[in-house]
């Protein structure tokens, strides 16, 4: 049965134009429908499952009205977000607010770029929504990485939950970061891979043949390549990093998707959003852990206490396995990172954001 987002607003062009935009960016499992009129969408709803409902404040006929009979209240819908298109900042109005109708109704402002209200509609709504299946219906497996640390060791630690993975089932390893010693670690040469996949992707010619050749073949796992080219970084913003990880998804048919991190504005505050869970590496020293901290409350200020459960912070130190006749990968992985990632991956699941050493 297909799972709709239905957007009702007196403006036809309006949900139109931006039913249209979530479906093209595709982050989402639910198909966006416009209505101009409730009486269509009430019709509509009879014979299809709206989970969220986008209409405007003044469907109701009066604020905080409870149980009044009215046309969009008649709409069975799951959830419900109202947009009002009175001028002012792009805010959401607080449960308590006294535009919020009453049971504590999110409440979005109309007028504001596309993008930002589809973040704001799915920060507030259930995490359900995100597109996480591939294209057999099977839900995927998303781990960031987020690297705060300037060594190599984060990415030696991600490389090694990759490897972790590998185990369970095919596994591909993505990497964003603009300065990562990924292939040194690995022992591979320099090869396309994300520059290649993204150029493809922006000409609207990444096919799944295409995109599987793009990626490098190791013993555990496969590696999308981190671009070579700093004017490739700056390449890729926004949504891009989404856009790639849908069309991986897609078109390919890996278990788990591990994803590297190092920068936060334009790249992983997108990024994040369709993780299952994202650590962030850490240094031992004191200094960075304060880093952290800061960052940590700095997120959670902008995505809220429910986003933040994905979150992990993991305490990484450079020491490895002091086996000289390891591969340098090797001896992190039969260390301390991968004692460390292992000890993670045991206890997923729980909740709780403390650190874990």
């Amino acid at each position: 049965m297909d799972r709709i987002m239905a957007v009702v607003t007196n403006e036809r062009e309006y949900a139109e134009r931006f039913c249209n935009y979530v479906n093209r960016k595709g982050i989402m499992s639910l198909m966006a429908v416009p209505f101009d009129s409730t009486e269509k969408c009430r019709e509509y709803s009879t014979k299809h499952n709206i989970e969220l409902l986008i209409t405007e404040m003044d469907s109701r006929k009066t604020a905080g009205c409870r149980g009044s009979d009215t046309a969009e209240q008649s709409i069975r819908a799951r959830r419900r977000i109202y947009l009002d298109a009175a001028p002012g900042e792009n805010i959401m109005l607080a449960e308590n607010s006294g535009k919020a109708y009453a049971g504590g109704d999110i409440v979005l402002k109309k007028y504001q770029a596309a993008d930002k209200l589809l973040s704001r509609i799915v920060k507030n709504t259930d995490d359900s929504i995100l597109r996480l299946t591939a294209s057999l219906g099977r839900k995927a497996d998303i781990t960031g990485i987020f690297n705060l640390m300037s060594s190599g060791a984060g990415t030696a630690f991600g490389l090694s939950m990759a490897r972790e993975y590998g185990n369970s089932g095919r596994t591909l390893f993505v990497s964003f970061a603009e300065f990562t010693p990924v292939l040194f670690l690995l022992e591979l040469e320099s090869r396309s891979g994300i520059s290649d996949a993204m150029y493809l992707l922006k000409q609207g010619k990444l096919s799944a043949e295409r995109l599987n050749s793009l990626a490098a073949r190791t013993e555990w796992f496969d590696l999308m390549a981190p671009v070579g080219d700093p004017d490739d970084v700056r390449m890729i913003q926004g949504d891009d990093g989404i856009n790639l990880i849908n069309e991986i998804l897609v078109k390919t048919n890996y278990i788990h998707l591990v994803i590297e991190l190092d920068r936060y504005s334009g790249q992983a505050d997108a990024v994040m959003d369709v993780c299952d869970r994202v650590y962030v590496t850490e240094g031992k020293g004191n200094m960075c852990k304060v880093r952290t901290d800061i960052f940590m409350e700095q997120l959670k200020n902008q995505k809220g206490e429910k986003w933040m459960k994905r979150m992990q912070r993991a305490e990484v130190g450079d020491e490895c396995s002091e086996r000289m006749d390891l591969s340098l990968f090797d001896r992190h992985f039969f260390g301390d990172t991968g004692d460390l990632v292992r000890k993670l991956m045991e206890r997923y699941g729980n909740e709780g954001h403390e650190a874990v050493h």
